[in-house]
């Protein structure tokens, strides 16, 4: 080959390489950034978003998610009104608060819409009448695991004037106070109630789902500013995408889901039989934001509870704090659930 030759085809080979190093870019710059803020380790409320994650469909969406771990729904939400995040996992009063307060922010949908919360009682214990003189463990006056068991009274005509509500702390604490015998019983997660009754250390008395069906109990938050920016929207809807994708993903694979949550939380091999029994609970009763979780029945009714028990000052109604347009976006872009 002429040294002609060999400088031509040389040229040609640099100039491949400098179009495979551009189109890289250009596909890396088409990946939009969201950090989102999380208030607490991994458990079984993650089983869409880890489906996301760990299977690469954000970035199929067109998003790189960052993964921020704070602790407590209020501090995680904090950053997000700061403009050092982007989106925050929260639970409905500090959201509401928030608002309340002037704060810019809105629901934008959620990967688990509704609660999972179980009323769990210490063994012979198997009614509700038999609590209603009772001790409960709780957190602090006025959080939802101290006042929804009272409504729970409320609407099930039980005289719950008696009832002595105790501070314990998160739902791990709350259930080793009942086997303890420092409480009679204690509002917990679906994950939690089983793992105390597989031991046989307390009966679960009811799952308050039947009860409350609208009750929120996880929101995505997001400031609106980001919601009026063009590319902010772009990126919250392909997040969305993804979690709506691990959610119905999820709804027909939950042993595969609660696998792959197992690694997140890591998980001993002997409780993943558990694991996969309470996913399995969790998605028969329909927890899983399969549409995106935007509802505005439990919005409504979520932000009336709140209000009913004082837990805000001031009321907050959808059209200051919820925002659905995010996930009917992401709907659009993926087609109506089938089931």
């Amino acid at each position: 080959m002429t040294q002609q030759g060999i400088t031509r085809r040389g040229l040609m080979v640099g100039a491949a390489a400098a179009t495979m190093i551009l189109a890289a870019a250009t596909a890396a710059e088409a990946q939009m950034k969201l950090k989102l803020v999380f208030p607490t380790a991994a458990t079984t409320w993650a089983v869409p978003y880890v489906a996301a994650q760990d299977q690469g469909w954000f970035k199929e969406f067109g998003v790189e998610i960052e993964e921020v771990w704070l602790t407590g729904d209020a501090t995680g939400l904090r950053t997000v009104i700061a403009g050092d995040n982007d989106v925050a996992l929260t639970g409905p009063g500090p959201l509401y608060s928030a608002i309340a307060g002037g704060a810019k922010v809105k629901n934008i949908g959620s990967w688990q819409p509704v609660v999972d919360y179980n009323i769990v009682a210490k063994k012979g214990i198997t009614s509700l009448d038999q609590l209603k003189d009772k001790t409960f463990a709780g957190i602090q006056p006025g959080e939802m695991p101290n006042e929804l068991p009272k409504l729970l009274f409320k609407n099930s005509n039980i005289d719950a004037s008696k009832v002595e509500f105790i501070s314990v702390g998160g739902h791990p604490a709350r259930l080793q106070a009942v086997v303890a015998g420092k409480a009679d019983a204690a509002l917990v997660n679906t994950f939690t109630a089983m793992s105390g009754a597989a031991k046989g250390d307390v009966t679960i008395l009811r799952k308050l789902k039947p009860d409350f069906p609208n009750l929120g109990y996880l929101m995505l938050a997001a400031r609106d500013d980001a919601l009026q920016n063009p590319d902010k929207r772009k990126a919250l809807v392909g997040m969305m995408a993804g979690v709506i994708k691990g959610s119905r993903w999820a709804v027909k694979n939950s042993d595969a889901a609660s696998e792959l949550l197992a690694k997140r939380m890591k998980l001993p091999a002997e409780q993943l039989p558990l694991l996969k029994q309470v996913v399995k609970d969790l998605t028969d009763q329909g927890m899983w934001g399969v549409d995106g979780g935007a509802s505005k029945a439990v919005y409504d009714y979520t932000e009336k509870v709140h209000l009913d028990f004082n837990l805000i000052k001031a009321p907050v109604p959808a059209k200051d704090g919820l925002d659905q347009s995010i996930a009917d976006e992401a709907v659009k872009r993926l087609g109506n659930y089938a089931g």
